[in-house]
């Protein structure tokens, strides 16, 4: 992210490349192909593999991941730890995002003062990506 800025000081702060060219825009573009990439690059989640039943799928990548066999105790362990994280979740119930609003200990009052919060502090400019980015 400094490069933008090192960029921008090298080429001069008037030339037709910056001003067609912000630094925001050369930050925020390559920033959604490189996460949907990110995203099909790592579709084998040894955790989602054995949220959805295909334990030795599981067991296969994180043996890859560690450089062991499938049969060795860390992999064991870690299905163990896995195993356990998945049960104990599983055991509180399905959550959906209407749960941030529901009336149940006041959830919607802190989720409304979070929203709040965030909307106020993005009005009055306290934001840390734009003041560090783009302070000039």
């Amino acid at each position: 992210m400094e490069s933008s800025y090192w960029i921008a000081n090298g080429l001069g702060r008037h030339t037709l490349v910056w001003n067609v060219f912000p630094s925001g825009i050369t930050v925020r573009v390559p920033w959604v192909p490189s996460s949907l990439l990110t995203l099909i690059i790592f579709t084998v989640i040894s955790r989602h593999l054995l949220g959805t039943g295909r334990g030795d799928e599981a067991r296969k990548v994180i043996a890859e991941l560690n450089g062991v066999t499938e049969d060795n105790a860390l992999v064991i362990e870690i299905v163990e730890e896995l195993d356990f994280a998945i049960r104990a979740e599983n055991e509180g119930g399905k959550a959906t995002w209407l749960e941030c609003f529901s009336t149940r200990n006041a959830l919607w009052r802190r989720t409304t003062n979070g929203m709040m919060l965030q909307f106020i502090q993005q009005l009055n400019g306290q934001n840390f990506y734009c003041t560090t980015l783009h302070a000039d």
